[in-house]
């Protein structure tokens, strides 16, 4: 299953992207914060086997939103 998460490098939402990777899903998470998106898409590699997908973006803006939608139904 495919899932879009917001707020993932954060703490709680880094333990739930982690657990949902470790369920087999794959994962396309939004973020404003490019280094610890980054240091979470390298920790998602190692613990699963899936590709998963980092936006850097901040969903609070309608253009960034449209472009997480336009990702996703990629």
């Amino acid at each position: 299953m495919n899932v879009l998460m917001t707020g993932a490098s954060g703490a709680i939402g880094k333990e739930l992207a982690k657990g949902l990777a470790r369920q087999g899903h794959t994962l396309l998470c939004v973020s404003r914060d490019e280094s610890a998106a980054s240091e979470l898409l390298k920790s998602l590699s190692i613990e699963s086997n899936q590709r998963h997908q980092m936006i850097i973006a901040d969903i609070n803006k309608c253009s960034c939103r449209a472009v997480s939608y336009t990702h996703l139904r990629a």
